[in-house]
């Protein structure tokens, strides 16, 4: 049947239908194709699973594999989310960039509570601030979240001014932002934009944590490849040079990607190609809601993902 499939197209189906040995089978049928025409790779991989059993096929077909995962690897790949911020702001997406700030902040501090929680936000999200706008301001300087510096006067000058509360909060904001979940968040060792115009395909791995803020990252990072891809190409250049295929499983349980319906209304053209796999549409209908799943499926075909047409057309 894979043979027959000439079409390409972005899709939909069950994690059960597409299971890891499926996708074995299907990159297997990699060494067909030329070094060049082969195309880079990005799953998302709970539990590393398809990492521990692909990795080395994939490097020895001339793959650079990466894998983002809150612990160091022989291949881990840093990134840093705050460089989506950035970017977002050059372009003038000012309140999308608004948006990614809000969540990031929420993510960091998710687990506090009352007045802690309003606190520690508040002077964060302002010194978060304060860097991004100088960032912008000056070309080249990097905003990590191991960059932020939080100091007595930035608590102190907060309403509440109990020093029990204010020394509590600063230790705590340090430690959030010290945090050995979160090295790989300071900054980005790979060029985004080479996933899909580089000499060498890329396989990168995505891997689950425990940390909320990491695994936003995550759908971060989505967002922020579409947006490197779609800026490299150009009226001249209107496609990738190589193909990319971001293949999301346990999609359903992902932070949402902010206008993921919009990508794959679009991203076909650019061949950039998703498949997304989840097992329940009512937990895509609560993270998305009616209208976006709606798109999202409306722009997906089932039977075309679920055999990778590309490998072998």
């Amino acid at each position: 049947m894979i043979g027959e499939i000439k079409m390409r197209l972005n899709a939909v189906m069950k994690n059960s239908d597409f299971s890891t040995d499926k996708i074995m089978g299907t990159l297997s049928l990699l060494e067909k194709k030329s070094l060049s025409s082969r195309p880079s790779l990005v799953f998302n991989d709970p539990g590393d699973e398809l990492h521990k059993k692909a990795a080395v096929q994939l490097k020895n077909l001339g793959y650079e594999v990466y894998q983002f995962k809150d612990t160091d690897t022989a291949s881990s790949m840093m990134y840093n989310p705050l460089d989506y911020i950035v970017e977002l702001q050059k372009n003038g997406m000012n309140e999308k960039a608004n948006e990614t700030l809000e969540d990031i902040t929420h993510f960091l501090f998710e687990d506090e509570e009352g007045t802690f929680e309003d606190l520690a936000r508040s002077v964060f999200k302002n010194k978060l601030v304060s860097l991004i706008e100088r960032s912008t301001e000056k070309a080249g300087r990097m905003v990590s979240l191991n960059s932020i510096v939080i100091d007595e006067s930035d608590v102190l000058n907060q309403p509440v001014r109990l020093r029990e509360v204010n020394e509590t909060i600063l230790m705590n904001i340090k430690a959030k932002l010290h945090a050995h979940e979160l090295r790989n968040l300071s900054k980005t060792n790979l060029n985004m934009s080479d996933i899909g115009f580089s000499e060498k395909p890329v396989a990168i791995f995505l891997g689950d944590s425990d940390n909320s803020l990491f695994n936003y990252s995550k759908s971060i990072f989505i967002e922020h490849l579409y947006l490197c891809l779609v800026k490299k190409t150009n009226s001249k250049k209107p496609q990738c040079d190589r193909q990319v295929y971001i293949t999301l499983r346990d999609f359903e349980k992902m932070n949402p990607i902010r206008n993921i319906d919009i990508m794959v209304s679009l991203s076909v053209s650019a061949r950039i190609y998703f498949n997304l796999l989840f097992d329940s549409e009512l937990e895509l209908l609560k993270r998305y809601g009616e209208t976006t799943t709606s798109r999202i499926l409306g722009n997906c075909k089932r039977s075309i993902g679920a055999e990778y047409a590309y490998l072998v057309g």
